[in-house]
Order: structure tokens, then C-alpha cells, then sequence
């Protein structure tokens, strides 16, 4: 046997042979899947959802999206310590949401608590979490005025507007306070002495108040409608007419009739009339023939 031979089949056997005592062996694994936040959640509001909701990607260990990946849940949380104590992540404290080709879009999320330094922490199972970006949420805007969105027009006497006004509650700047609720009431201003008539006061949803069923008994022109709140400034609408079918907008004609009422009555009239000389003419020629 030659030195070359001896080499070759000793060779495998230090290869492989056992470390020493005393010496450490490490073995690297492939890094597991991960969470990777791709849209951040911002634009967060006491209790109001984000103008910006979050959005997470299931990645494998090389950082390429798992796209056929649609039944992990991803389960979000205020990151513990940060923001204020006590905050709540709506709804329920978390939200849980599932994977759709890989991405997982999450909708809603509240925080009740005013705060700065949140960051939500993204778990699921089998994957590293991920932790979104600091954010804070910040003071909600103070209503101060009202604005209307809609004005009233289409108004006959005695039926609802066609347009029903909409009035907003609004902060300093003009913006929408979708938390408001305040209630808003309604008055009638000039006009002919009309009446304002339907559910003079309604309460805001989301910030807005919609009126329904509007209407005005008496003809005219020149009215309007001015909407309040208790402090908050009042806003007033366009001047509008009130107009009677068939006829201009003048006043009379007594309640939801107007004009078309009166018009109505003459022409009854007028026919009692042709009537009654009909059976007069008709009489006439009788008493002659028996003459």
C-alpha cells in the first residue's frame, strides 16, 4: 500500500470525526417565515379608526412573499408598554384577520385612549412577529360650527322638499367631527308667514345630521332655514320659495292647497252655473209648448 492509498481512507475518517472535548460545534438553521409590516397604521383618533389601517405580508425565511398562503391568522395587539395604560385596541382588545394570498389587511382598528408611542405587534403561528412603526393618537378635533352640505329646494306647500337639507358638524378648519352627535334643530326664517312642518330636530350620526320629511304649508318667497346646536354656530341655508302647483309663489290658497285649491273652486263654480241655466233654458221651452 502506497502513501497515496493510506491517505485516501484515512482522509474520511478526520472529516468526520468527533470534535475534541472541551470544543463547541455551531450549526446554522435556515431563519424561519416571517411578518413584515407594509403599510403602517397612522391618522388614529380616540375610539375613531385609523385613516390608515395597517397591513402585514407573510414572507419565507429568503424575504419573497408566500402568495399561496390564505389561511394564516394574524392576530394584532398594542405593543405592551406602549401608548397610554389602560388603552384598548379595537375591537375586543385585538383583531385577528386572515391571510389572502399571502397579505393580510386589517380594517377598524381603534384605540380608545389619547397617546403618543403606540406600535401594534403582529403575531401568527409559526412566524417571527413584526412590530409596526411608533404612532400617536392624538386629541380629537372640537366641533364648533355647522355647515350645510345639502340645501333645501323642491318645496310645495304642504309636501316635503324634494331635497331634504344636510347639515354636518364641523371644527374650526371646516373638517367633518365624525364622532359628534350632537342634535341639531331647525326654525323657519321670512317668507309668507308659512309654517315649518316634519321633525324639526335630529340628532347626528357620524358627525352629520339628515333631514327627511321638510315642508312648508304656506306659499312664498324668500324663505330659509336655519339649523343650531347648543354651542355650536348656527349655519343658515339659501333662501328658497315655497311654490303652489300651477302657480307662482304667492301666498294663499290656505294650507297644503295654495293657489291649485282656489283655481279648483272656480271652475266648480262655473259649471253649477252652466248647469243651472241648462235646467232654466230647459223649463223655459216647456212652460212655452203648453202655452
Amino acid at each position: 500500500m502506497t502513501i497515496a492509498d493510506v491517505s485516501m481512507q484515512v482522509y474520511p475518517v478526520l472529516l468526520y470525526a468527533t470534535p475534541p472535548v472541551g470544543t463547541t460545534q455551531t450549526v446554522t438553521a435556515g431563519a424561519p417565515n416571517q411578518i413584515v409590516v407594509t403599510t403602517q397604521p397612522a391618522g388614529a383618533q380616540p375610539a375613531t379608526a385609523f385613516t390608515t389601517q395597517p397591513v402585514v405580508e407573510l414572507r419565507d425565511s429568503s424575504g419573497a412573499l408566500l402568495s399561496g398562503n390564505n389561511t394564516t391568522q394574524v392576530t394584532a395587539a398594542i405593543t405592551t408598554g406602549t401608548g397610554a395604560s389602560g388603552a384598548v385596541l379595537g375591537p375586543g382588545g385585538s383583531l385577528t384577520a386572515q391571510a389572502s394570498g399571502g397579505i393580510v389587511s386589517f380594517t377598524g382598528l381603534t384605540i380608545d385612549l389619547q397617546g403618543s408611542g403606540y406600535t401594534l405587534t403582529f403575531t401568527a403561528t409559526g412566524f417571527t412577529s413584526a412590530t409596526s412603526t411608533a404612532f400617536d393618537v392624538g386629541t380629537p378635533p372640537t366641533p364648533t360650527q355647522l355647515a350645510i352640505t345639502t340645501q333645501p329646494a323642491g318645496a310645495v306647500p304642504g309636501v316635503a322638499f324634494t331635497t331634504q337639507p344636510v347639515v354636518e358638524i364641523c371644527d374650526g378648519t371646516g373638517a367633518l367631527v365624525s364622532t359628534a352627535t350632537h342634535f341639531v334643530a331647525v326654525s323657519l326664517n321670512g317668507g309668507s308667514g308659512g309654517t315649518l312642518a316634519g321633525t324639526l330636530i335630529v340628532q347626528a350620526v357620524n358627525g352629520v345630521a339628515t333631514f327627511t320629511d321638510l315642508s312648508v304649508n304656506q306659499a312664498g318667497t324668500g324663505y330659509s332655514l336655519t339649523f343650531s346646536a347648543v354651542n355650536l354656530t348656527s349655519a343658515t341655508s339659501n333662501s328658497f320659495d315655497v311654490v303652489a302647483p300651477g302657480g307662482g309663489s304667492t301666498s294663499g290658497g290656505g294650507g297644503g292647497g295654495g293657489g291649485g285649491g282656489c283655481s279648483a273652486d272656480t271652475i266648480g263654480s262655473a259649471l253649477w252655473l252652466l248647469i243651472l241655466l241648462a235646467a232654466a233654458a230647459g223649463t223655459l221651452r216647456t212652460a212655452r209648448r203648453r202655452a
